[in-house]
């Protein structure tokens, strides 16, 4: 549902996360897209807090596969 609550907070919240990894804020970034993963079980915030694990380093990547 587009204009319900969840949907607007995860929509944000992977906004936010946008602007942190262009900025190369990845640990920050992450966090960012778990809470919208968390949120809405979207495969874009899926796709964006592995990316940025994977360029904090190894461990955190193999834990968030």
């Amino acid at each position: 549902m587009p204009d319900s609550l969840p949907y607007q907070q995860c929509r944000q919240l992977k906004e936010e996360g946008e602007q942190l990894r262009k900025a190369h804020q990845f640990t920050e970034a992450a966090q960012l897209f778990k809470q919208a993963y968390d949120l809405c079980h979207d495969n874009y915030a899926t796709s964006r807090y592995i990316h940025c694990l994977c360029r904090t380093g190894d461990e955190p990547a193999r834990e968030a596969a």
